[in-house]
């Protein structure tokens, strides 16, 4: 496969904070969405579960999930949302 055009695929990346009990409601992207955490802790809701995360947990959310965060205390992460250059990336996953 080709990755070159990958980078022309990113629609935009932030850093971003978010308050203790800061609660984002469910929603979805038209794109992918990969969000790495910094520092903080909370539960990321998606397709019927709900996983804790925290400190050096990361996600990728496919297009059209939808999906959810509860912050039970301030958390900084990095938001980048992107358009895969192939077909086969199907995830939905967090790790730890």
């Amino acid at each position: 496969m080709d990755y070159t055009g990958f980078m022309n695929e990113l629609s935009y990346s932030f850093v971003r904070s978010r308050k203790a009990k800061t609660l984002i409601p469910g929603h979805t992207h038209p794109k992918y969405e990969f969000v790495y955490f910094f520092g903080g802790k909370g539960t990321l809701e998606y397709d019927g579960k709900a996983v804790p995360f925290s400190r050096g947990s990361y996600y990728i959310m496919e297009n059209g999930m939808l999906h959810s965060e509860l912050y039970e205390n301030t958390g900084i992460s990095l938001v980048v949302q992107f358009t895969p250059p192939f077909d086969e990336l199907k995830i939905a996953s967090l790790v730890s």
